[in-house]
């Protein structure tokens, strides 16, 4: 799944751990992003919140570019769960254990069980396979 446009040229301006902050705190919004002329002075609620999902300089930068205009931020709900499951199976990859990453990512262990499955099914290149797993319906994989 790829991200929409906007969350592209969010990620290009502030980064993408700066973008994902932004995502999670107005994800599902249309902002009218201020103008950021008063930071460091009298804000208003929204550049507070702005600066405080992703700080000064980059709020700074992002009202510099969208100051004045409105702007629909993407939940990504899609994008950030393909982003989770990639961790996911990295980290069994790595060795990790089943109970650890579900800890980890507060999900169960059969859901961890569900994603690495997925995976396993949609042939990912460089994907370990478990041989002493068996396939549900056709036996030994």
């Amino acid at each position: 799944m790829s991200l929409p446009q906007t969350v592209i040229d969010l990620v290009e301006l502030l980064g993408h751990e700066a973008t994902m902050r932004l995502v999670d705190a107005f994800g599902g919004l249309e902002i009218e992003v201020p103008s950021g002329k008063t930071i460091g002075k009298v804000e208003g609620p929204l550049t507070a919140q702005i600066i405080q999902a992703i700080g000064g300089g980059l709020a700074a930068r992002f009202m510099a570019t969208y100051g004045g205009e409105p702007l629909y931020i993407p939940r990504c709900v899609q994008a950030i769960r393909d982003e989770r499951d990639r961790a996911i199976q990295a980290d069994y990859d790595a060795g990790t254990r089943v109970p650890d990453i579900a800890r980890k990512y507060m999900i169960s262990e059969r859901w961890v069980w569900v994603v690495l499955k997925r995976s396993i099914s949609g042939a990912v290149p460089g994907r370990r396979v478990d041989d002493n797993q068996l396939d549900m319906f056709g036996g030994a994989s």
